[in-house]
């Protein structure tokens, strides 16, 4: 897996502009967590000032989640411009930035996603999915009991 390495000596000279792959693998998924889809692009400058290292990029990528209402799987683009690190030099020679880029794409994903702002989810009864059908459960009468159990708590 490749990782995005900035040496540090090169900045010496001048600023490192740059534009870089990365496997969309540095990002570990789970189960209902947001799984990559594509490569993850990177591109931005590296520069030297001081003893700092300061890196500006933009990285895009896309990925698929499950709608929180109605569990169809998605697919949504992430993309940010205002990837910013500032690293304090101290007897390094190559700095991996890999870390900090699968970092902000963790962070920046959403825990619970939408497929549309109003999805109608799924049905409590029959489990319908009421974005593509309808049912007659309610027009029936019928009540969901998921919840009569907790007529029975005693609380004062």
């Amino acid at each position: 897996m490749k990782n995005l390495l900035i040496y540090v000596k090169q900045l010496e000279k001048k600023p490192w502009v740059f534009s870089e792959t990365l496997d969309k693998g540095i990002v570990e998924t789970g189960a209902g967590l947001p799984f990559l889809t594509e490569d993850i692009l990177v591109s931005g400058t590296a520069e030297l000032i001081g003893k700092t290292l300061l890196v500006r990029c933009a990285i895009k990528t896309a990925y698929s989640i499950t709608c929180a209402r109605c569990l169809e799987t998605i697919e949504k683009e992430f993309s940010t411009d205002r990837f910013l690190v500032n690293i304090e030099i101290v007897n390094q020679d190559i700095i991996d930035l890999t870390g900090y880029i699968r970092e902000d794409i963790i962070l920046g994903l959403p825990a619970v996603s939408l497929c549309k702002k109003n999805c109608k989810g799924l049905c409590p009864l029959c489990g319908t999915n009421l974005n593509k059908s309808s049912c007659s459960c309610m027009e029936s009468g019928e009540k969901s009991d998921r919840w009569s159990k907790l007529d029975d708590l005693d609380i004062k």
